[in-house]
């Protein structure tokens, strides 16, 4: 009896033991996946690699430095029909730049999850984060990871910065000036933008930045109150309509080779709110225009992942492209430019990117097939 009771117990607990071991797989297996431990790592290239014989490691001709001051503007919740709206435009003078064909505009598509923190790191790195972001998204440390911010800040740029406090938390002590607004008041829609618009002139009549960066949070407020039919909505987008026309005066003014990008960090659903995967949540509107484009350009709105940013404004600063970056460079951006210049970037993409599939496992043979084309062109062009 005792025997059996025994052998009871000793199959009891290592059943017991199994169910443990599942559990603390699952939760191992889920914490993984929300702190994004399998995102994949550059590795970095070694010398005889077959993209590294010629031309040299850093391409003069993608480091050249095409403007001297790029404006980003962040308009928070920006849906996809915001800024392509038919028959009244709710933007008008962006509008009528795409109509005229002296903008590129795109249709931006990101990823899930729709908040503010990993989108903006994306715009910065041309990564995708992972959903532990939703719970950083509360309490934003500064990025380790290598990003555009860091990039301009090593090459002497100095970067003003005024809008959502999120940005200051990532980057705190990359700005040379700066004023944070805080996202958690949506009850307030006027105020949070007005504060930072009220430092746009003294910004444009100085000299001592080469980057500006702005996050409005009005719109995003008017969404998460009323939702996108909201009557306050128009309002606010004839708003940032008229802030980004006065930028563009004075950029003119100014006489200086400029880029602007307008974008959204992420959509906002037919209920006014983000976060999930909806098309209306997971696309956004987004906008570039430089006095460097060529004129007329095609007025077809494009479409355009939120990851290929990243790499186009690397592009058109003169700095390296983060080396997490998995986008590509706007190849409608690229077109107002030289061949040379455009396959001579292209090149330094496809390194760039041999380094990120390093990371993942992928051997350099398996590239050798398409890879090598890159070089011929380089040294056609």
């Amino acid at each position: 009896m005792l025997i059996s009771k025994c052998i009871f117990m000793m199959m009891r607990l290592s059943g017991l033991s199994h169910l443990l071991i599942e559990q603390v797989a699952v939760i191992a297996a889920l914490v993984a996946y929300l702190t994004g431990i399998v995102t994949v790592r550059p590795q970095p290239l070694p010398p005889e690699d077959l993209l590294s014989t010629d031309p040299p490691t850093r391409d003069q001709d993608a480091s050249t430095v095409l403007v001297s001051k790029t404006v980003i503007v962040v308009i928070d919740a920006l849906r996809s029909d915001h800024l392509v709206s038919t028959p009244q435009p709710l933007m008008p003078h962006l509008h009528g730049l795409l109509s005229q064909g002296d903008a590129h505009g795109y249709v931006l598509h990101t990823a899930s999850p729709t908040v503010t923190l990993p989108r903006i790191k994306s715009l910065v790195t041309g990564s995708i984060p992972g959903f532990m972001d939703i719970i950083e998204n509360f309490g934003a440390s500064e990025l380790s990871e290598d990003n555009l911010i860091r990039r301009w800040v090593d090459a002497g740029k100095r970067i003003h910065f005024y809008g959502d406090d999120t940005w200051i938390k990532l980057f705190p002590s990359h700005f040379t000036k700066y004023d944070a607004v805080t996202s958690f008041f949506v009850a307030d829609y006027t105020e949070v933008d007005r504060n930072v618009t009220r430092h746009i002139s003294k910004t444009m009549a100085s000299d001592d930045w080469e980057v500006l960066i702005l996050h409005y949070l009005g719109l995003d407020h008017i969404g998460h109150l009323e939702g996108p039919m909201s009557p306050l909505i128009g309002p606010k987008l004839l708003e940032m309509d008229s802030v980004i026309k006065n930028i563009h005066l004075e950029l003119e003014k100014k006489g200086q080779r400029y880029l602007v990008v307008v974008c959204g960090d992420h959509g906002m659903s037919d209920a006014g709110g983000h976060g999930g995967s909806s098309h209306s949540e997971v696309t956004t509107s987004s906008l570039l225009f430089s006095n460097t484009f060529g004129k007329k350009i095609t007025n077809k709105v494009g479409e355009a992942q939120q990851v290929d940013l990243a790499s186009t404004l690397a592009f058109m600063t003169g700095v390296d492209i983060p080396e997490g970056n998995i986008g590509r460079p706007l190849t409608e951006v690229l077109s107002h430019f030289g061949v040379k210049k455009k396959m001579s970037l292209h090149h330094t993409s496809a390194r760039q990117l041999l380094a990120v599939a390093r990371g993942a496992g992928l051997h350099a043979d398996h590239g050798k097939t398409v890879l090598p084309l890159i070089l011929i062109m380089v040294r056609l062009c």
